[in-house]
């Protein structure tokens, strides 16, 4: 949570953006993270995509994982977060 906190020192709170609080909008690019990288194991990057940006919630979160997958695979992978 720390290296996400560096990263994004600043995150939205509350819907569509973000989720309940700045910590659960944290928690949120851990989940969706891994949400994202099934979905793209499911469909491809394109389908994925699509699909996330469908949703009418965590539209910033969402957008985030997307654009920054690198990044944030590299931490999960330093803390041991990947399946």
């Amino acid at each position: 949570m720390d290296e996400l906190r560096t990263l994004y020192p600043k995150v939205p709170v509350g819907q569509p953006q973000g989720a309940r609080n700045e910590d659960s909008t944290y928690l949120h690019l851990i989940v969706c993270y891994l949400e994202y990288c099934a979905l793209t194991e499911l469909l491809g990057i394109e389908g994925a995509t699509q699909v996330l940006e469908s949703l009418p919630f965590y539209r910033w979160i969402y957008k985030t994982v997307r654009a920054d997958a690198d990044q944030l695979e590299t931490i999960m992978r330093q803390h041991k977060l990947m399946p």
